[in-house]
This record gives structure tokens, sequence and C-alpha cells, in this order.
């Protein structure tokens, strides 16, 4: 038995022996003397310092530091970054020069070798930077600006689908995470999240992992916000006090076409938008428009002297909380919402005057 337990205690001693950690390497030419800053990223995507190591003459030799999993590391001197690694319990050689930090050689990494060969094959970049300067010249050329607008929109199709099929060959292990953080701009929201519902099966624990959840738990309640005001989608009721002191809801109207004005009395767009509104509301009123338009002003005699002035007509509300204002995700005013007369949203985000062909249509009908 005493046998027994003296082999395991061995084997277990073996095992933690062979378990090695992150060895980083090298020689970095013209590196003043100091000490070189180790970074990560925490699950909130912010940076923490987890060590410091030596460079002496340009070398440093440094393998204190063991990883969960493989993620990028920034390694900073003097304050500022000068490499971002990523790795994971592997030995890893940079050999290079400070002064010429684009040719600097990264050896050992598999993962660094997957993230440097994305880099180096996004399809087009110089024809994008050719595009961006070939804009700033031709300012008072809208036709060329406008074609190149179309190329460059393009050029984004094909780079997006570059980068489908890099993280999707990167799904079972952190790059793909890690390039799905740096690209969330250009991803709807479903993809996002059937994206880090895929990692979340094959990296659980990830930090990356649960940095996107978190991401998009957070952008979850306004993307259901704005899935609730989309076309098609029956808009949603409220309840508001008009000009005259008397409570008016969005149903109240079910059976007309409604136009549906968010606006303000300091906004110079709304004012000017508002002579439009008068436009349509004189044209279509009689034949079933109504225009509902609701004002954001905190002070009411702000909101009824705009009125007065602009010789708005129609159901004339006030929102001062902006509480339907959130409802409808309002992020700009004018912002407008064209209603049918099922309630149903068939138009937003445009200007009264586009919508009139739709209106005439609709009232037509």
């Amino acid at each position: 038995m005493k046998k027994t337990l003296i082999c395991g205690v061995m084997a277990a001693a073996f095992s933690a022996c062979s378990q090695q950690n992150l060895h980083l390497k090298g020689n970095i030419a013209n590196m003043p003397d100091g000490d070189i800053c180790v970074m990560m990223l925490d699950s909130n995507l912010q940076r923490q310092i987890v060590d410091t190591f030596k460079i002496v003459n340009g070398r440093f030799d440094y393998e204190d530091l063991r990883l969960d999993d493989a993620e990028c590391l920034i390694f900073s001197h003097n304050d500022e970054d000068f490499l971002m690694l990523f790795v994971g319990n592997e030995t890893v050689t940079v050999e290079g020069d400070i002064t010429n930090p684009d040719k600097v050689a990264i050896s050992g990494s598999k993962y660094e070798d997957v993230l440097t060969d994305y880099q180096d094959n996004i399809p087009m970049m110089t024809r994008l930077a050719e595009i961006d300067m070939e804009m700033r010249l031709s300012t008072n050329d809208i036709d060329k600006q406008n074609s190149l607008r179309e190329e460059a929109m393009q050029i984004g199709l094909i780079q997006k689908a570059y980068n489908d099929s890099v993280i999707d060959a990167n799904k079972k292990n952190p790059i793909g995470p890690f390039l799905l953080m740096n690209l969330l701009n250009t991803y709807s929201f479903e993809t996002v999240d059937s994206l880090t519902t895929i990692f979340e099966k094959e990296l659980a624990g990830h930090k990356y992992v649960t940095a996107l959840r978190k991401q998009i738990e957070m952008a979850r309640p306004e993307y259901e916000a704005q899935e609730r005001v989309k076309i098609g989608c029956e808009a949603p009721d409220f309840e508001l006090m008009d000009i005259n002191g008397k409570s008016v809801k969005l149903s109240d109207f079910r059976g007309k076409i409604v136009l549906l004005d968010f606006w303000a009395s300091w906004c110079a767009p709304c004012r000017e938008n508002n002579k439009t509104l008068v436009e349509a509301y004189n044209k279509f009123s009689k034949m079933g428009l109504e225009i509902l338009s609701i004002s954001l002003d905190k002070e009411t005699e702000d909101w009824k002297t705009a009125v007065k002035t602009d010789g708005l007509k129609g159901t004339l509300l006030c929102d001062p909380e902006n509480g339907t204002a959130r409802t409808y995700c309002v992020k700009y005013i004018p912002s407008c919402f064209l209603i049918d007369a099922d309630g149903e949203i068939v138009s937003r985000d445009a200007k009264p005057i586009n919508f009139f062909e739709d209106i005439e249509k609709m009232l037509n009908n």
C-alpha cells in the first residue's frame, strides 16, 4: 500500500513539473534596459498588469506566467505598448529591432501564427486605403464620391465574408471569440448571440467568451426594444396629454393612417421639418390621415410657443420624460413613424415628405 502511495505522489509531482508555463525569450535590438509590464484583458476587456520582467541589453527570458488558456498578452515598456502576442503555455521567441517594430519576428506560437495569417490576408486593404485617399481628393465630384462609396461597400462585403470564414475555422479555439470581440460592430445582434452560444459549448469559461456574453446581455434590452418597433410590427400603444390637457392614446386612432413625429422646440431640423408636417396635414387630413406630433420639450411653454409659431396641426402631444420616445427607440429627432389603419408600422426614420407616396397609396386603397 505504501509503495502505491509513493508512486502516486511521484507521478503527481512529475505531472506538475511537466506542465509548461509560457516561456517568452528574445532579443530586441536598441531596446533600453528596464522593466517590461505583462498585461492581459480581464472578463470586462479591461487591461490588468499581471507581472513584470527585466530586459537587459535587449535580451529577456521570462517563464513565470501560467495561462489558463491561450489569450492575447500586451507587453509595455516605459508606459508604451511595444508588443502584442496571442499565446498559450508554449515557448515563444521574439527577435527584432525596436526601431522597426513591423519587422519583429515571432516564432513558436500556433495561435499567433493564425492571427498573423489572418491579418496578412484581409482582402483588398491596399485598395481601401487608395479609396480613402481618392475620396479626400474628389470632394467636389459627387459622381466620383458615389462610385467610390459603392466600391468600398463591395469590398466591405468581401472582407465580411473573409472574417466569417476565419471565425468559423477558429470557433473551437480562442482566436474565434477574440476576432468576434474586435469585429462586434460589423455583426448583427443575432449573429453575435448565435456565435457566442457555439463558443460557450466549445470554450466554456474562457474569458473572451464570458466577455462576449456580457456584451450581448447588456445589449439585449435595446435589441428587444428595437425588435418591437420594426417595420411590420404593431406599433406600441402609449398615453400622453395633448396641448389641451386631454389624455390621448395611440389606439384611439385605430382605423386611421397615423404619422407619428418626435420633435422638440430647441431642435432646428425639427422646426424645419414642421413645415412638411403642416403640408402633410393640409393635404391628407381630410382623406383620413392623423398626425400625432410628440414634443420632447421639458418646458411646456417652450412647446406651446413653438406649436403656435410653426402653425402645427393635428394631435399635439408632449412627452417631457421621454418615455414614449424610449419605447420607440428614438435616438435622434426629428424621427417619424408611419402607421397603417391596422396599427402596423409600415415605415420609419424618414422625413414626412418621403412618406407622401406611401400615404397616398394607403389612403386610396
